[in-house]
């Protein structure tokens, strides 16, 4: 029945979509299966748009492969004749060569010209294509410089153990979600109550305020009960559900795949925008589809298959990376060489973040000061840094490299610019 009303809709001049179909049935849904079948109907399909193109290209390789074994056959059968039937190699070669022009012609269809002005005009054009397609960070001078995270392309935001990846890109993914994107983040370190408990602080902080909540005290059981107040309210603001949080580990792209199927059919249902920023923290805890045994190969394979599906589900990827021990233990700044068995890593990724807080190194400096004079010294490195951060852009194919500065309040999982004054979301729109 519903085969039939697809091709009755079709042949109507309309879309094929999940209302129309609806309205087709409508006063007379159990035809179908039921309202509840048909509201659900995309949900149930085995593979999303970009993945049926995937699936019609490999058919048509295949049809093409065919096509050239049947020469192939027919090339050698004739090739191997002899007496009467020998034919010489220049005139087998001749004889096939008009099924092969065929065949390609078919391949690769007719040549499209391209002259300069037609490039240039195109060229405008997709750039303004791009600029719609580009996922906000929330920070308006690392935005102004990567012009963003593009759809269809891996941005990478690494550094060191405890230097705050995590809380930068719960800080992004909150920010996204506020300006209207749909967001699904995959933490395979934290649990989901533990990014949601991060999130909700961000969204409450205000850098001039001195009432901001810490997140381990909520975590803990420490809070004060008027902080639990504002956080309910913070976790029943309706402008919150477009974060989607999955906290499974032994991650897949395949099962990433499966996953944002499942949030964009959740999206459609609730009218909400669909995801287009997805966050993967962090990309070092991954499996790749199939293991090479060897960390190097499986870490490139993981990279290519978080590209490709970036590229397949038309998403931006923000995907933290840890950094190699060398860059910590000098206390140096990263670089692109201090990615941790990168791999194809550098290659693949659109761009490169490093998070650089100096006041982390010099808090370690002050713990371990032999004497009073190490300590001191210690102690006017971690005044000097204390709130502080830096974005170092290693690699940016949208723009120049550059460093950006931030400050942070790690106890509140808080970063924001330097000129701004984050407030929490309730209060600015109440």
């Amino acid at each position: 029945a519903i085969w039939s009303a697809m091709q009755s809709i079709r042949k109507a001049g309309m879309a094929v979509t999940g209302p129309s179909l609806e309205e087709y049935f409508s006063g007379r849904e159990a035809d179908a299966g039921g309202a509840d079948y048909l509201i659900n109907l995309p949900s149930y399909a085995a593979y999303g748009f970009d993945e049926v193109i995937t699936q019609a290209r490999v058919v048509v390789d295949t049809y093409h492969r065919r096509q050239l074994l049947d020469v192939a056959d027919a090339l050698r059968s004739e090739a191997l004749g002899a007496g009467e039937g020998y034919v010489e190699p220049g005139k087998l070669l001749s004889s096939h060569d008009g099924r092969l022009d065929d065949i390609r012609k078919e391949m690769t269809g007719d040549l499209p010209h391209h002259d300069f002005n037609s490039a240039g005009m195109e060229s405008l054009s997709l750039q303004q294509m791009a600029a719609g397609r580009r996922v906000k960070t929330g920070f308006a001078d690392l935005d102004e410089r990567i012009g963003g995270l593009e759809e269809g392309t891996v941005t990478i935001l690494a550094a060191g153990t405890s230097m705050g990846k995590s809380t930068l890109a719960i800080c992004m993914a909150v920010n996204a979600m506020k300006a209207g994107t749909g967001v699904g983040y995959f933490t395979l370190e934290m649990s989901r109550h533990s990014m949601a408990q991060r999130g909700g602080a961000y969204l409450l902080y205000d850098n001039t305020s001195n009432s901001n909540i810490h997140y381990a005290d909520v975590m803990n059981g420490k809070a004060k009960p008027s902080d639990i107040t504002r956080m309910t309210r913070v976790f029943e603001e309706e402008a919150h559900n477009r974060l989607f949080l999955d906290d499974r580990g032994e991650l897949t792209t395949a099962l990433m795949s499966e996953r944002l199927r499942n949030w964009e059919a959740m999206s459609r249902r609730k009218g909400l925008p669909m995801p287009k920023l997805i966050v993967i923290d962090h990309m070092g805890n991954m499996r790749p589809q199939k293991s090479r045994r060897d960390a190097f190969q499986d870490v490139s394979a993981v990279s290519k298959e978080v590209l490709a599906f970036a590229k397949r589900h038309s998403v931006a990827v923000l995907a933290l990376n840890q950094i190699n021990r060398n860059s910590v233990r000098e206390e140096r700044r990263p670089a692109l060489h201090d990615l941790r068995q990168s791999g194809e890593i550098e290659e693949d990724a659109h761009a490169v973040l490093f998070l650089h807080r100096d006041e982390h190194y010099a808090k370690k400096e002050m713990d371990g000061a032999k004497d009073i004079d190490a300590y001191n010294k210690a102690s006017e490195r971690w005044m000097a840094s204390r709130g502080h951060a830096e974005i170092i852009i290693a690699k940016n194919r949208n723009g120049p490299l550059d460093t950006v500065r931030l400050r942070c309040d790690m106890a509140c999982n808080a970063f924001y610019d330097p000129q701004s004054n984050v407030s929490a979301i309730w209060e600015a729109s109440a």
